[in-house]
């Protein structure tokens, strides 16, 4: 037979890549190309051309097809795993702002405990001075009731006490 249904258009192409144009190709024909060579080549083929037996066409038919199927597998999976990669990205995003939350609050909580600290330690500081004036005054009235010249006219130290705050 040696028709050659695809010669018209290889020879009209043929100017266009001699001067470096690349022919439109959609994206999934490359992929699709490369899949049957793979294929074929793995398996064994023979080429085919014009005169090749029907069945050898048939097994040509298959193996596009079979890689036609992977071709779209493959995009499937590509958009699966995006989409996964995408919602894990917004599930670590939103962990990352529940932990910046939870950071805030246990700070808002230490400045509260330090200062609560604070004023306490200012509470004892207090009532440590207050207690050591009361102490260095009966010390002093103890030294003038043992003293027997002002034994007779020392009275008894007041004592008061102040509430702290």
């Amino acid at each position: 037979m040696g028709i050659d249904f695809f010669a018209s258009e290889r020879a009209a192409r043929r100017g266009d890549l001699e001067n470096g144009a690349t022919p439109e190709v959609h994206p999934h024909l490359a992929i699709l190309v490369r899949s049957v060579v793979e294929r074929t080549a793995r398996d064994g083929l023979s080429p085919v051309d014009a005169g090749a037996p029907p069945r050898d066409w048939d097994r040509l038919i298959a193996h596009v097809r079979a890689a036609a199927d992977e071709a779209e597998a493959t995009e499937a999976e590509i958009r699966r795993r995006q989409a996964q990669a995408r919602s894990l990205l917004r599930s670590a995003h939103r962990r990352l702002d529940e932990a910046q939350l939870y950071i805030v609050a246990a700070e808002d909580r230490a400045q509260a405990a330090q200062s609560r600290a604070a004023a306490l330690i200012a509470a004892a500081e207090e009532r440590a001075h207050q207690a050591e004036d009361a102490a260095r005054s009966a010390l002093a009235w103890l030294q003038r009731t043992e003293r027997p010249e002002t034994a007779a006219t020392a009275s008894p130290p007041v004592l008061r006490a102040r509430r702290p705050g």
